[in-house]
């Protein structure tokens, strides 16, 4: 009896440091993305307290309110942004961790066709 206590003690001993020694796990690492729509901001008494990028196709990202993201809000709010980072999902919501931001380039106008010329 003593026997088979020391070896289920020994078992579970070698499986606790086999766990202990294994390489941890990386978290799933998403790609970033780019999106692009409206910057709103919520704030109180000058403190922002939400941002949120609405798009026309892909919908409503709250903004995670880290250094990058309250300076999207600062900088941009109730404007046009291209925002990069990466999106959760929680709670059925979406969420941007944002990495980089600016405006939209305005649309280059096209160039006037030239006239071709006739050969002489």
């Amino acid at each position: 009896m003593v026997l088979v206590a020391a070896v289920a003690t020994a078992l579970m001993v070698s499986v606790v440091l086999a766990e202990a020694n294994a390489p941890p796990t990386k978290p799933e690492m998403k790609p970033p993305v780019k999106i692009e729509g409206t910057v709103s901001v919520v704030k109180d008494a000058n403190e922002i307290k939400e941002v949120k990028v609405t798009t026309k196709d892909k919908g409503v990202f709250n903004v995670v309110l880290n250094e990058k993201g309250k300076a999207l809000g600062r900088t941009l709010g109730g404007k046009e942004a291209v925002v990069h980072g990466t999106v959760s999902e929680k709670n059925g919501e979406k969420w941007i961790n944002v990495h980089a931001f600016n405006p939209p380039r305005p649309e280059m106008p096209k160039s006037p066709e030239k006239p071709k010329s006739e050969p002489k």
